[in-house]
């Protein structure tokens, strides 16, 4: 069982990005954060991959909820430690400086902050 961020430390850790020795921070209900340090078994840089990982039993993940919505949903995939947020990761929107903006790298943006921010 699950029931503290530390309790993460004795599974194996499937982590974004190539980092071996993430740390990842949660917020206890009382607001008091707790840093985790973790060994990752496995890495990668693509979301739909530590998903399908995490489907196969390969570890703990730590993904976007839009990227395992649908996974949840089904009973593929259960979330862990509710009771604790973590902190979240940004998202950005990078482009060129320009006096105006072109109207497709708009778009973009509000397709993104509709479909991600406010999942």
């Amino acid at each position: 069982m699950i029931n503290d961020p530390r309790d993460i430390q004795a599974h194996r850790i499937i982590q974004f990005g190539s980092s071996k020795r993430p740390k990842w921070t949660f917020t206890s209900p009382k607001g008091k954060d707790i840093v985790v340090p973790l060994s990752a078994s496995m890495n990668s840089h693509d979301g739909a991959f530590l998903v399908d990982a995490a489907e196969q039993s390969l570890g703990i993940a730590r993904v976007p909820d839009f990227l395992a919505k649908a996974s949840l949903e089904s009973g593929r995939l259960v979330r862990i430690l509710k009771p604790f947020d973590m902190k979240p990761r940004g998202i950005h929107v990078i482009y060129p400086e320009a006096r105006y903006l072109p109207h497709r790298t708009r778009a973009l943006m509000e397709y993104l902050l509709e479909r991600i921010v406010n999942e």
